[in-house]
């Protein structure tokens, strides 16, 4: 089958998780990489044409009057089959489904299903750009977004296993620190429900709905440790390690691949402002130092480049800020990103009236910076609450919040205005525009009041494909990764003769492949937002 379809070309719907599939073969075959077949994945061109609609394949094909839904659904009646075969412990859970051990007679009608109806949806979709309906530049772009992804994936990156796990150690030797300190035994939720809720009498903020269980997550916990509970501090720093163990020191270890490289999966189609999301291995949320505990090294001191080889990172500096500068007009942040100024340490002096001399200003200043990233888009002040205590240990009253949001909403007027003026085109229209002329349009389930981080967020998002795709053109091989508004590259260690200037915020001595990188980053950015930006 596999060099049988190498010599055709291929359709598919969703065609990055065929290519991944069908490369990684089976126990008995080794797989083949067909990605060079490929000439259209009909969840994009669906999302292309229909973009406010469901792509999955079998409501699509309904929708379309291309199939009359009558077939039973195909995971249904595997998972079924696969449940009542009894093949052994674990096998036929939704995290082992094993559908290759399905016989062929139960698979086979399934299988041609699917096929049909993706090959008929592709003929379609074809007649209807053809007809003008849709933007075929677009699909185009977006199939070579698709082949940058999926050779950044099959790349992967560097990642020291070993000492990963050394520290997976200490983190649990921490845990087990805390948990001794807990005035209650066992150290388990359901023993800290009894003690915070009937031990010492507090009212939970939350419940469950069907039974009216308290809940205690990471907001009650912070509502607790605003009360000075005794325990709720070492309690939920517990927590917070134990999600970390689990999430990284012990979790990304096992996801590591033959070849010592981690690899993330990119979702293209699945995120409303346009940006990209991934799944399998969350490499666009990994900690920095100092936001766990003291003494635990975060994750990304693990990752390593091949023998001969350095990582470099190429970040669109500052690109919220400077695009939504631009687009609301801000004038206070306009002149000082203008005169280079310290953006978050001016707001930290006007906010707390604090100077760089005054002892809190390091950890005021990092508040800042949060609120001006979270203020542009409007952050409301229980959410801004929510992000301190998870991104920055951070754990203040409300009421002190509440202080600071609207504090900064008078520093910064305009975001208000351009907020609610674009909220109200996508009440009148249904759409907007991005920056660069594309539409982003909102359906039933969508809300209108994200019209303006949709802007902003999916403009940077429309202009971060078209580097990844420069990029991939002109230097193929060397992109590991993208992590929002930076590219992550692997490039030949060379000697320092070689290097060459590269000016961004700062001036840097770098390889010349990385500062064509960063040419191509500023200068395209900078022509597409029309403000001065940065790599």
């Amino acid at each position: 089958l596999l060099e049988w379809l190498q010599k055709r070309r291929l359709v598919a719907h969703n065609v990055k998780f065929d290519t991944w599939m069908t490369l990684a073969g089976t126990r008995h075959w080794p797989g083949v990489d067909l990605e060079p077949n490929v000439v259209w994945d009909s969840a994009i061109g669906q999302k292309v044409l229909d973009p406010i609609d469901l792509i999955r394949l079998k409501d699509t094909a309904v929708r379309l009057g291309l199939d009359d839904g009558h077939e039973a659904d195909s995971a249904e009646v595997l998972a079924n089959w696969v449940k009542k075969a009894k093949l052994g412990k674990n096998i036929g859970t939704k995290t082992n489904p094993r559908y290759d051990l399905v016989p062929w007679s139960v698979m086979e009608p399934y299988a041609r299903i699917d096929a049909r109806l993706c090959l008929l949806l592709t003929l379609l979709q074809m007649e209807r750009f053809e007809a003008g309906e849709g933007a075929i530049h677009r699909f185009r772009w977006q199939m070579e977004l698709f082949r940058a992804l999926y050779k950044m994936e099959r790349r992967g990156i560097g990642f020291d296993a070993d000492a990963c796990l050394a520290t997976a150690v200490e983190v649990r030797q921490e845990i087990a620190n805390l948990a001794a300190q807990l005035p209650w035994t066992p150290p388990t939720l359901a023993g800290a429900k009894t003690y915070f809720f009937e031990t010492r009498g507090i009212s939970p903020i939350k419940t469950t709905e069907k039974r009216g269980d308290p809940q205690l997550d990471d907001e009650t916990r912070t509502y607790l440790m605003g009360l000075e509970v005794p325990g709720a501090a070492e309690y939920d720093q517990m927590v917070r390690l134990e999600n970390a163990d689990n999430r990284w020191y012990t979790g990304w270890p096992t996801r590591i691949g033959p070849d010592g490289r981690l690899r993330t999966s990119f979702r293209q189609t699945q995120v409303k402002s346009g940006r990209m999301s991934v799944e399998r291995v969350q490499l666009h949320a990994v900690p920095k130092d100092g936001t766990l505990a003291e003494g635990i090294p975060s994750v990304r001191q693990f990752f390593r480049p091949k023998p001969g080889y350095a990582l470099w990172n190429c970040d669109l500096s500052q690109a919220e800020l400077r695009a939504a500068a631009y687009e609301a007009g801000c004038q206070l942040m306009l002149k000082m990103l203008a005169e280079g100024a310290d953006m978050h340490g001016l707001t930290t002096l006007e906010i707390f009236g604090i100077a760089p001399d005054h002892p809190d200003f390091k950890i005021k200043r990092d508040v800042s910076k949060r609120l001006n990233f979270g203020g542009i888009f409007l952050i409301g002040p229980k959410r801004f609450q929510d992000t301190l205590a998870k991104e920055a240990n951070l754990h203040w009253p409300l009421s002190q919040v509440e202080q600071v949001v609207y504090r900064w909403r008078d520093m910064y007027p305009e975001y208000k205005w351009a907020y609610d003026k674009w909220m109200d085109l996508a009440e009148r229209k249904g759409w907007i525009p991005l920056v660069g002329g594309e539409p982003s349009y909102f359906g039933p389930r969508d809300f209108h009041n994200s019209a303006w981080n949709r802007r902003i967020q999916g403009s940077l998002a429309a202009f971060l494909a078209k580097w990844l795709i420069m990029v991939e053109r002109h230097y193929p091989g060397t992109q590991l990764l993208t992590v929002h508004d930076s590219i992550v590259l692997e490039l030949p260690l060379c000697s320092e003769s070689e290097l060459v200037e590269w000016k961004g915020n700062d001036v840097e001595m770098v390889p010349p492949i990385a500062a064509e990188v960063a040419r191509l980053g500023a200068e395209g950015a900078t022509r597409m937002f029309n403000i001065e930006m940065k790599v």
